[in-house]
């Protein structure tokens, strides 16, 4: 069965891309085709909230593809839901709609660019908060990153593009150090373990 939460993640992705690959249509492509992405994506994360607070914990949401596994060294590619990420799901659905709307007169330079980078963003937010796994988490984060820079840069107000440099390094550098402290809790679990195996899941360390 196809996970629904993985889809709700990715399909913001397929919707920026068909945008670019379709802009030559003009503008009232681009629109349309960002509220159809948008809307779908809510619906489908409407769908994964509901089948969350039916099943309780959630744990037929739960997907896990292993990236790399060895002997000492676990990396997956794992997604969930929990009480506290479900909410900032949904919100961030629920948000992008209204970003869309709000846009629909307001951008006129190069909309089919904008609206592409907008589903851009919805991934890497949608992903952040239902990563289980700290390199997916970190890769999510950073992705979110590009797509605000050039948002901020091209569309913003006075002083735009110092204020996307600004953004960038400044969030840039604090994701670094976050980095480095997620990695500290990998290290010292793995040291405090007997036996044990440098693992990067969420749910594995937050158990131990």
């Amino acid at each position: 069965m196809i996970n629904l939460l993985v889809i709700s993640v990715l399909l913001p992705l397929v919707g920026a891309l068909a945008i670019m690959a379709l802009s030559r249509f003009g503008p009232a492509m681009a629109r349309r085709l960002a509220i159809i992405t948008s809307l779908v994506t809510l619906v489908l994360v409407a769908r994964v909230m509901f089948d969350f607070l039916a099943d309780g914990v959630g744990k037929s949401l739960d997907v896990r593809w292993d990236w790399f596994s060895h002997s000492s060294i676990h990396i997956q590619f794992g997604m969930g839901i929990d009480g506290l990420s479900l909410w900032l799901y949904g919100l961030t659905a629920l948000l992008t709609i209204t970003a869309v709307l709000i846009s629909w007169e307001s951008i006129t330079d190069r909309p089919a660019a904008y609206y592409s980078l907008l589903l851009l963003l919805e991934t890497g937010m949608l992903g952040v908060f239902v990563a289980r796994d700290i390199i997916l988490f970190y890769i999510f984060f950073e992705f979110t990153l590009v797509p605000l820079f050039f948002i901020i840069g091209i569309w913003g107000s006075e002083d735009r593009r110092y204020a996307a440099i600004k953004f960038f390094l400044f969030t840039l550098a604090g994701s670094m150090l976050t980095f480095l402290g997620l990695l500290s809790i990998v290290l010292l679990n793995y040291f405090h373990t007997p036996g044990g195996v440098l693992t990067f899941s969420i749910p594995e360390l937050t158990a131990s």
